[in-house]
C-alpha cells in the first residue's frame, strides 16, 4: 500500500506528459484508496487535456504540410511546411483517423483556432490547467475569425481570463467573457442574432440506431418558434381532452408532422383533432408515468369539460393564422429608452430590438401588471387576424406609478379609435398602498370596456378577447409598476352572431 500511496503523490505533483502518463500506467486503480480517488482522477485529466493539446497541434501541423508531390528530394526525409493550409487537410486527416469529413473539418478548425489565434489558451490546455471544454469556450467567444473582436482585444482578454478559468465551470466562464464582450460592444448580442437567423435552417437525418429520423430547424426567431411551440401545445391539449390515448409527446410529434408535410392543409383545427383521433398510431398508448395522461383522469377532464366543447371550440380556426406568445419587456425597453433584454417565459432572455419587433407583432395585445423592481409589461395575446402585424403608433408614455400604451390593431380594417374599439388606450390604475390585486373583466385593452360591449363598426368580440386581465400596482412613489396579464386561451364558445 506504501507503494501506492508513493504513486499517487508523484501524479499528483508530476506536471503533465510523458513522466506523468509512465506513473498513471503503474499505478493500480483498484488498490488506489478511497480518499485518494479524486486525486488521480484531476492527474488523469490534465494528462488527457495535454494529449488532446498535442493532437490539436499535429492536426495543424498535418494542414501546413507540403503535399508529398510537391517535395524536394528524398521524399522519405523531406520536411517542408506551408503558410497557408493545405486545401485538402481534412480529407487527409479524415482517411488516416477514419473520421467523417464533417467530424474532421470541426476538429481541425477548432485546433487552427487554438494553436494559430489563441496560442495562450492552447498552452493553458497543454499544462493541464484547462479542459477541452473551456478551450471552447475560449474559441466560441474569443476567437478574432468569430468577426466580434480584434487581435489585440482577443489577446488581452485572453490574459485577463485564462488565468481564472481554472477555477470556473464552463457556464462561469461563459458568463463572464459573455459580460466581458458586452462590455466592449454593446451591439454585440444583436449581431450574434442577426447572423445565427441568416444562418437559419432545416436539418432531416437518420437515427442508424432506431431507424427514425429527425427533423430540426435551427437560427430561428425565438418569437416565431414560441409561437409555432404554442400553437402545437395547445393543439395537443384539446386533442387529448378529445379523448386521444397517445401521449402529448406522441400527439405534438403527429400534428408536427402532419402541418409539414401538408396532411393538415386546409383544415380547421376541429377537422385536425377529428384527423389524429381517427388516425392513431399502433404504438400509441397511454402515458403511465404520468397521472394526468391516465385514462381516468382524461374522462374525468372530459366530462368536466362543458358540453361541446371539444367539438365546438376549435371550429372555424384555421391552421395558417399566426399563434400569440407570451413576452415579458421593461417599458423603458418598449419605448427605446435603454436595450435591456426581454423575456419569453419557458424560452429564455431575447434582445431587445427582437423584443419591440414581437411585441408590436402581436395582434390585441393586453398589458397586464404585477409588482416589480423594474417596470416591464408582459404582452400575452393571439394573432386571429391573419394580417401583417402593425407596429403601434404610440409605444408607452411612462409616469410615476402608471403607464398608458397604444395596443397594435387587431385587424388590418381600419376602426376608429374608440375606448370601445380593438385600438384603445388605457392606463393602470395607481394603487395607494402595494399588494393588492385589482381584477377587472375587459374585452380588449383598456380594462375599463365592459364585457359584451361592442361599439358601431368594431369588430365583434369573441371570447378569447373577453378573457380577465389581472393588473397589479406597486407603490407609485417608485414608479414600480410592471404588468403581468394571464395567458390568452383560445376562444371556449362560439363567436357572437
Amino acid at each position: 500500500m506504501a507503494g501506492v500511496a508513493e504513486l499517487v503523490d508523484r501524479a499528483v505533483a508530476l506536471p503533465p506528459g510523458p513522466e506523468l502518463s509512465a506513473v498513471l500506467d503503474a499505478l493500480p486503480r483498484d488498490k488506489v484508496p478511497n480518499v485518494r480517488l479524486v486525486e488521480v482522477a484531476r492527474a488523469r485529466a490534465r494528462q488527457l487535456a495535454h494529449d488532446q493539446a498535442e493532437l490539436f497541434a499535429d492536426l495543424v501541423e498535418i494542414a501546413h504540410a507540403v503535399t508529398v508531390a510537391d517535395l524536394p528530394g528524398n521524399r522519405a526525409e523531406a520536411v517542408a511546411r506551408a503558410a497557408e493550409q493545405f486545401e485538402w487537410a481534412s480529407h487527409e486527416i479524415a482517411a488516416g483517423l477514419t473520421w467523417t469529413p464533417t467530424a474532421t473539418d470541426r476538429e481541425l478548425g477548432f485546433a487552427t483556432a487554438l494553436v494559430e489565434r489563441l496560442p495562450l489558451v492552447h498552452e493553458s490546455l497543454q499544462h493541464g490547467h484547462i479542459d477541452r471544454g473551456k478551450a471552447r469556450v475560449f474559441v466560441e467567444y474569443l476567437d478574432p475569425a468569430n468577426g466580434d473582436l480584434t487581435d489585440q482585444q482577443s489577446r488581452r482578454l485572453c490574459e485577463k481570463f485564462v488565468p481564472q478559468a481554472p477555477g470556473l465551470t464552463t457556464k462561469q466562464l461563459s458568463d463572464r467573457l459573455y459580460r466581458a464582450l458586452h462590455a466592449i460592444d454593446p451591439d454585440l448580442r444583436r449581431r450574434r442574432y442577426e447572423r445565427a437567423v441568416q444562418g437559419r435552417g432545416v436539418a432531416l437525418y437518420l437515427d442508424p440506431r432506431t431507424g427514425t429520423a429527425t427533423l430540426v430547424g435551427n437560427g430561428l426567431p425565438p418569437d416565431e418558434a414560441a409561437a409555432a411551440g404554442q400553437r402545437i401545445d395547445r393543439l395537443v391539449e384539446a386533442t387529448k381532452r378529445a379523448g386521444h390515448p397517445a401521449r402529448r409527446a406522441q400527439i405534438s410529434a403527429d400534428i408536427y408532422l402532419g402541418m409539414l408535410n401538408g396532411t393538415f392543409h386546409g383544415l380547421t383545427e376541429n377537422d385536425i383533432i377529428n384527423r389524429l383521433l381517427a388516425t392513431q398510431r399502433p404504438e400509441d398508448g397511454p402515458d403511465i408515468d404520468h397521472p394526468d395522461d391516465h385514462p381516468a383522469a382524461e374522462a374525468a377532464a372530459t366530462a368536466a369539460a362543458p358540453a361541446g366543447e371539444n367539438a365546438e371550440r376549435w371550429t372555424g380556426d384555421r391552421v395558417a393564422t399566426r399563434e400569440g406568445i407570451e413576452i415579458r419587456v421593461g417599458l423603458a425597453t418598449l419605448a427605446g429608452l435603454d436595450d435591456r433584454p426581454g423575456e419569453i417565459p419557458g424560452l429564455g432572455p431575447v434582445g431587445a430590438h427582437l423584443a419591440r419587433t414581437a411585441v408590436a407583432a402581436q395582434r390585441r395585445g393586453r398589458p397586464g401588471s404585477s409588482p416589480s423592481s423594474t417596470p416591464t409589461a408582459t404582452f400575452c395575446s393571439p394573432d386571429r387576424s391573419g394580417a401583417a402585424p402593425a407596429p403601434p403608433r404610440e409605444l408607452f408614455r411612462c409616469g410615476a406609478g402608471s403607464s398608458s400604451f397604444t395596443s397594435p390593431s387587431t385587424s388590418s380594417a381600419a376602426t376608429a379609435p374608440t375606448r370601445s374599439s380593438a385600438t384603445g388606450t388605457g392606463c393602470w390604475p395607481r394603487s395607494p398602498t402595494p399588494g393588492p390585486t385589482a381584477t377587472s373583466s375587459a374585452g380588449d385593452w383598456p380594462p375599463t370596456r365592459r364585457r359584451g360591449s361592442r361599439a358601431a363598426g368594431s369588430p365583434t368580440t369573441s371570447a378569447s378577447a373577453t378573457a380577465t386581465a389581472a393588473a397589479r400596482a406597486a407603490p407609485a412613489r417608485h414608479g414600480a409598476a410592471t404588468s403581468t396579464t394571464p395567458a390568452t386561451t383560445p376562444a371556449a364558445a362560439k363567436p357572437s352572431r
